[in-house]
Formats: structure tokens, C-alpha cells, sequence
């Protein structure tokens, strides 16, 4: 017999991004208990006096079982028994490693919004110009402009507003560092479609 509920730890967990995904999934089938449940998460950003998105994550979760600390220092003993173990590891060993032909390749400008969007980058923020941000020919006045913390959201299958409380510039990091949360549920599904 299978299980009825399957218990998540979610490490590196940014603004939540994974729970964001597993949840939806529990909220496209009516079961009781949910299908998933995440049970404790880490978030901690060395170097980084204020801790912005361990913040965000437990104003929109709840602080129950999250932990902002070094998850070098962490007792295992202190990490609770679970089934599933998730993490939004950090991509920068990856992002910098250039390994396999690995370029950029040319951008549109501006991005089209007739098309798939091209992934966000933790530098979308701020007033410097760079061609990694995103901007666009408004379709209301025609003018150009950058993507505001919100499309930054929905590009990324947040839920709206899911970072606000935080400047514009740290949403947009965020979600630069994020994970498009849809594909968490895309998984969690077939996961399910198995486990069940």
C-alpha cells in the first residue's frame, strides 16, 4: 500500500520556489492529508547581514521548521525524518563553469512577448544597464521598459506579490535566483502519478 503523505525538506530554499510547486500540486487534488507536506527548510545567505529572503520565505510560510542557519552547522540529528529531500543549491559553480560549448548566443531587443521568455538572472535588479535585463516595448504607450518585481513573478510561476515587503531590487534578485515553480509541480505530479 502506498503512502498517503510525503514529507519534504526543502535546503538553499531561497523564497520557496519548491514548496511553492509541491503545494500546488496538493491544491489540484482534494486529499487529506495533502499529498506533500514540506516539514522544514533551510534558508541562510553568508555574508549577508539581513537575511532577505529567509525573511520573505517565512512571511509567506511560517516560521514552523524553517531554520536560517549555515546549513554546514546544523546537527543532522536536528533535521527531521523525511521522505523527500529538495534544494535550490547554489547555481553559481554552474552558471560560471562554461563547460560543454556553453554561450549566451544573441538577445532580441527588446524580448519579444510573443515567445518563451528567457531565464532570469540575479542581476535583473537595480539602475545599471546590462543586456541580461529584461526589457520590453510596452504594449499600453509603446515606450520601453524593464520588467517590474511582478512579471519578474509570474515569468517565474510565483504567486503574485509572493516577494513583496521587499525592495524592488530584491524581488527582482530573488526571483533571478529562483526556480520557475511550474515545473516543481510538473514533477510533484508525476511523482505523485508513481508514488501513488
Amino acid at each position: 500500500m502506498s503512502k498517503t503523505n510525503y514529507k519534504i525538506i526543502e535546503l538553499f530554499a531561497g523564497v520557496g520556489g519548491f514548496r511553492v510547486g509541491f503545494d500546488r500540486v496538493n491544491s489540484n487534488h482534494t486529499e487529506d492529508p495533502p499529498f506533500y507536506t514540506t516539514i522544514w527548510s533551510n534558508q541562510f545567505e553568508p555574508a549577508t547581514k539581513t537575511q532577505h529572503a529567509s525573511r520573505t520565505y517565512c512571511r509567506v510560510f511560517g516560521s514552523d521548521g524553517h531554520v536560517n542557519e549555515d546549513i554546514a552547522l546544523v546537527d543532522s540529528k536536528d533535521i527531521p525524518v523525511h521522505d523527500i529531500l529538495v534544494g535550490g543549491f547554489p547555481c553559481q559553480d554552474y552558471s560560471v563553469a562554461r563547460v560543454l560549448s556553453y554561450i549566451e548566443g544573441g538577445m532580441a531587443f527588446p524580448d519579444p512577448l510573443d515567445k518563451p521568455s528567457r531565464t532570469i538572472i540575479t542581476s535583473e535588479g537595480g539602475v545599471t544597464p546590462s543586456r541580461f535585463k529584461h526589457v520590453i516595448k510596452d504594449p499600453d504607450n509603446g515606450r520601453m521598459r524593464r520588467l517590474i518585481p511582478l512579471e519578474l513573478e509570474r515569468l517565474n510561476m510565483f504567486p503574485d506579490n509572493h516577494t513583496a515587503g521587499e525592495a524592488d531590487t530584491k524581488r527582482a534578485f530573488f526571483m533571478g535566483n529562483a526556480l520557475v515553480c511550474g515545473i516543481i509541480t510538473r514533477v510533484g505530479e508525476e511523482l505523485r502519478n508513481r508514488l501513488k
